[in-house]
């Protein structure tokens, strides 16, 4: 329940069957430092682990039941039939199975930023507080919630958000600082059980009523049915993994959902995001392609930023109108001359509800750092139209650009055309030409190629 994503009807699915090692899966967790993932057993009381392959081997057995998985500080939390059981994961030893009294059926299992570790339990109506300080574990919440299932740690509120395996199930919010709890939206989905939160701050949880995930874009947004016809919707969980050298930045995200019923876990790229970036420049001062987008779902389409430094408050729009979207499983799109030289860019995604996601900075920098050539003088002769400007040190040739707007895009598709020469001057004729004739109008853009 920690971290979730979209669905798209296009998009892959690797769905994994194993009777020897999945036996009723209800969570997954992992760990970035050594890259095992976790998965709970809840029918045999085991843990299992890969390294994302399916090559599934035995963690830990005998514990009971086991639901709710958390990777915290080098230990793996575990909510189990016999209490809270912590895992060394630098020695792959059992710690301590840390008593829960009053408890019934332990569920999730979260944390917050002051080592703090909350359990929900479904069956008692409760949510436990241990402290991982003073190893003292104390009744958190025991009125005011039903059938607590899935919870997630909202940082920025300094809150738990939590849902209920139970019919209309509301998404309520308890406040830390005083364990108040307060109904932040109701769902009319009943039986939730995972609950989680995406990078770009959109709320997930799934329902074993309709054997669904939802999506919301903000809690004051309608959930939006997503992924549909998984069988028992358990305890879903992100990877998400940013590499970064010069001259890209690739991201990979996957989710991953444990189906209880079906013994399985479901894998989905995750969509709508900026999934691959690479700003470079050819020698001939063209733009390679900008960056790539797989799996878009509920697009309006992009926006382009550009500023001389990594301050996005000093950033301009460059884009004079919304860059649509492809809709394909992986789109390739291409900077189009926003940028000139070095510099930076950020991309902004818009969401049909008019939700926008900011990804970047990246540095953008390119083989061909010519000059801007500066035009000297431009003279019309009746129906021709003459330029000329100055020649640029290490220019070859020169692509003069034609538009009917000087917002336009400078590009080879420019509205009225794109020619090259080799001097440093070119006449241009309006005659038959329709769009002129229609605009009446006409801006010029001249850069300089190297071959």
């Amino acid at each position: 329940m920690k971290k979730v994503s979209i669905l798209i009807s296009m998009m892959f699915v690797w769905i994994i069957l194993s009777g020897q090692t999945l036996n009723y899966p209800e969570s997954i967790a992992y760990d970035y430092n050594t890259g095992w993932r976790y998965i709970s057993n809840n029918g045999n009381g085991s843990i299992i682990r890969d390294q994302n392959d399916n090559q599934y081997t035995y963690f830990s057995q005998g514990l009971g039941g086991v639901r709710g998985l958390l990777v915290q500080e080098q230990k793996l939390f575990a909510a189990t039939n016999l209490g809270l059981a912590v895992f060394d994961l630098v020695t792959d030893q059992l710690a301590s199975t840390i008593p829960i009294p009053n408890s019934i059926f332990l569920n999730d299992v979260v944390a917050d930023n002051s080592g703090n570790i909350y359990i929900s339990d479904s069956q008692a109506f409760k949510i436990f507080k241990y402290s991982i300080i003073s190893e003292v574990v104390t009744t958190f919440v025991d009125t005011g919630i039903q059938n607590p299932n899935g919870m997630v740690f909202d940082s920025s509120n300094d809150r738990l958000l939590i849902v209920s395996a139970r019919a209309n199930a509301p998404i309520q919010a308890i406040d830390l600082s005083d364990g108040s709890i307060s109904t932040v939206l109701t769902t009319n989905v009943g039986s939730l059980d995972g609950l989680g939160v995406d990078r770009n701050g959109a709320i997930y949880f799934s329902s074993w009523a309709t054997s669904s995930i939802y999506r919301l874009t903000t809690l004051n947004s309608t959930p939006l049915q997503i992924w549909t016809g998984i069988s028992g919707p358990a305890d879903f969980y992100i990877y998400y993994t940013e590499t970064s050298t010069d001259s890209s930045v690739s991201i990979e995200s996957q989710i991953w959902i444990p189906s209880m019923l079906n013994q399985s876990v479901i894998t989905y790229d995750l969509p709508n995001t900026v999934n691959h970036f690479s700003p470079n420049i050819d020698s001939q001062n063209q733009d390679l392609y900008g960056w790539r987008s797989n799996y878009e779902y509920l697009l309006q389409g992009y926006n382009i930023y550009q500023s001389n430094n990594n301050n996005f408050g000093q950033a301009v729009l460059v884009t004079s109108s919304i860059i649509q979207p492809q809709n394909t499983e992986n789109a390739v799109y291409f900077l189009n001359n926003y940028y000139n030289g070095d510099g930076f860019i950020w991309i902004e995604s818009i969401e049909v509800d008019g939700t926008q996601h900011l990804y970047g900075p990246y540095n953008v920098s390119g083989t061909n750092t010519l000059e801007t050539p500066q035009v000297t003088d431009i003279t019309i002769d009746n129906e021709d139209i003459e330029i000329q400007w100055e020649p640029v040190t290490g220019a070859t040739s020169y692509k003069v650009y034609v538009q009917v707007d000087a917002d336009g895009d400078f590009t080879d598709n420019s509205d009225l055309g794109m020619f090259s020469s080799t001097e440093s001057m070119v006449t241009w004729s309006t005659s038959g030409n329709p769009d002129f004739v229609i605009w009446d109008r006409a801006f010029f853009f001249v850069k300089a190629v190297a071959e």
